[in-house]
């Protein structure tokens, strides 16, 4: 996506996206926060305490594409943190690569409302960027917050799909 980005053309990368992974087709689903749109982190202010998943976001996102489509953005989301999170275990990263790899993955998880690892990915992200090399204890953090935020996407998931059928 060509900066400056709009939700217009945000909303075609991921919706191309979505239907490339649908279809088994291959396909990089790299997405930018409404972060890179707004200026401001799509999270919660408060960084003592953030959500793991923040509720706010997927309910703006919902009200715009449905909540169809959203369910398709997450899982997407979900796979691409995952093999993010994969790469961040490799030997021999230089912060370079560090720094780059944070940025990209604060944006997936702004999107998909994965608040507590957005939280953790900008911090640890800022501490790249000064000069500290990560440690294994981080990617754990990380790894560990987007576990909590997939387990409860997806309990909130099955709920919605419980409440429908009723």
């Amino acid at each position: 996506i060509a900066k400056p980005i709009s939700r217009e053309n945000l909303l075609d990368a991921i919706l191309t996206a979505v239907g490339a992974r649908h279809q088994g087709e291959a396909g990089d689903a790299r997405v930018s926060g409404d972060a890179a749109l707004a200026g401001d982190p799509p999270m919660t202010e408060s960084l003592a305490d953030p959500p793991v998943v923040d509720l706010a976001v997927l309910a703006r996102l919902r009200d715009e594409i449905g909540a169809d489509q959203v369910a398709q953005i997450l899982e997407v989301c979900a796979a691409d943190v995952h093999d993010r999170l994969l790469r961040l275990t490799g030997p021999n990263l230089d912060l370079e690569t560090w720094k780059q790899a944070l940025h990209d993955l604060k944006g997936v998880a702004g999107t998909a409302g994965a608040g507590l690892l957005f939280h953790r990915v900008a911090a640890l992200e800022q501490r790249v960027i000064a000069g500290d090399c990560p440690e294994g204890t981080d990617v754990v953090a990380l790894t560990a917050a987007f576990t909590a935020w997939r387990s409860q996407t997806r309990a909130t998931a099955c709920a919605a799909d419980t409440q429908a059928a009723s």
